[in-house]
């Protein structure tokens, strides 16, 4: 089988996977249903006890989820909150679907596209940075070095000869060396994301279902995620520490006296 067909068997997987996935989450979220009076008087006997992230308990999923991501601790907030694991998973969805985390892959494309058609990386990188616009695929929250799953993909990607890898590898290239120069005391290193969408544009997956395809194979542990907070009955309350403005009187603000 070639590694077209392979990739491609991959992707019709994941996207049945995805499919029962679904049914899964029906099933789940209708059993939840039956069991809301059960969750109001757990509730109530806990006396909805709030908590903060600085503060949970380390039994708590939005402490002891980790390296789960964003997305993950969305999942488990709005399910401290009472709500369906189909609103569960939805917010998971809406937070992995941001530019700045599951979305990125497909915004690596044009990048790409852009230095294969200009051929000088190095001035793209540096127009792209001069309008104050991210390179797409570089950086993570929690690696301090290089992404581990970027380097076991840009090897795939040599192996299986992807048609982007040499605009990638020029990319890549430029864009460490201008991040370095800009920031030498901050690691912004290739992350999953970059490679990701060189092999994905290899398997001829569109665009537009690269997230998707990051998304179904993490539905299990959203699922896991929203199931155990729901055993807890606690509710996750984030924290927040304001830095704006000291207090003003009205006339100092705009909509006391507006200018306009």
């Amino acid at each position: 089988m070639s590694a077209v067909a392979s990739f491609a068997t991959l992707a019709g997987i994941s996207a049945v996977l995805a499919i029962l996935a679904g049914g899964v989450i029906y099933l789940i979220s209708d059993a939840r249903r039956r069991e809301q009076k059960l969750l109001a008087t757990a509730y109530t006997a806990a006396g909805t006890r709030a908590i903060s992230s600085t503060t949970a308990p380390q039994n708590s999923t939005f402490v002891s989820s980790g390296r789960s991501g964003y997305f993950s601790r969305s999942a488990s907030i709005a399910a401290s909150t009472g709500a369906d694991c189909a609103a569960c998973l939805a917010s998971a969805v809406g937070s992995l679907s941001g530019p700045l985390h599951g979305g990125a892959p497909a915004r690596v494309l044009p990048m790409l596209d852009a230095v294969a058609e200009s051929g000088d990386p190095d001035r793209y990188v540096a127009d792209l940075l001069a309008r104050g616009e991210r390179i797409m695929g570089f950086g993570h929250r929690v690696y301090r070095a290089e992404d581990p799953r970027a380097r076991v993909l840009r090897r795939t990607a040599r192996e299986i000869g992807a048609p982007r890898l040499e605009a990638a590898e020029k990319l890549e290239k430029a864009a460490l060396a201008e991040l370095q120069a800009r920031k030498p005391d901050r690691v912004l290193a290739t992350n999953v994301e970059f490679w990701s969408a060189v092999v994905l544009d290899y398997a001829q997956v569109p665009p537009e279902l690269f997230t998707p395809l990051f998304a179904s194979a993490r539905v299990a542990g959203w699922s896991a995620h929203v199931m155990e907070q729901k055993r807890e009955g606690r509710l996750i309350r984030p924290s927040a520490k304001y830095i704006g403005p000291a207090p003003r009187d009205a006339s100092a603000v705009n909509g006391g006296s507006p200018t306009s």
